[in-house]
């Protein structure tokens, strides 16, 4: 999928996916370039949002990101899993190269318990959690972190300052 939008073309994904058993919805491999299952709002498609703009908390999430993810579904239309093995990227970031030789591990479930159910109203109720684990190291030169945060309204609320730097360990948690 490309992007043709600022006046530039950029790649936003570009995977291919195996399945040893094609009928089943228990396991796909997928590698390439693609969205992490972090936040929940970011792994919908921008055509499935249900408002124009993407909430606040989709700025503490990845764009997009460069690995290997085994994905499927435990239980199928109720149980899903993707456990992913990337290079690892920063906030809102969009990985086109490892920056840092340093990989993240990332996982979500997600559950529809009421997908089956007669009572039409649950049937799109779902709840999961989604996080992630690395380490990135940065310099003053090269921070890696993310450039500071902005409002719907491109307001810039926070930015890190000019000597700060990725050092260490790096968590996220997406219920």
């Amino acid at each position: 999928m490309m992007d043709f939008g600022n006046n530039q073309t950029r790649l936003l994904d570009a995977y291919f996916d195996f399945k040893p058993v094609p009928e089943s919805k228990l396991f796909t491999l997928r590698a390439g370039k693609f969205k992490t299952p972090i936040g929940l709002e970011r792994w919908q498609s921008e055509q499935e949002l249900l408002f124009a703009e993407r909430g606040q908390t989709t700025n503490l999430v990845p764009f997009r990101d460069i690995g290997v993810m085994a994905l499927g579904e435990i239980i199928p239309d109720q149980l899903e899993y993707q456990l992913v093995y990337s290079n690892g990227v920063v906030d809102l970031g969009d990985n086109t190269s490892d920056s840092d030789n340093h990989k993240d591990i990332s996982a979500r479930i997600f559950a529809h318990p009421f997908r089956l159910s007669e009572a039409k109203f649950l049937q799109g109720l779902g709840v999961g959690i989604g996080g992630s684990y690395g380490q990135h190291t940065g310099n003053t030169s090269s921070p890696a972190l993310t450039a500071g945060y902005v409002t719907i309204g491109q307001s810039r609320y926070f930015t890190y300052n000019s000597t700060s730097f990725a050092d260490g360990d790096q968590w996220r948690i997406n219920p």
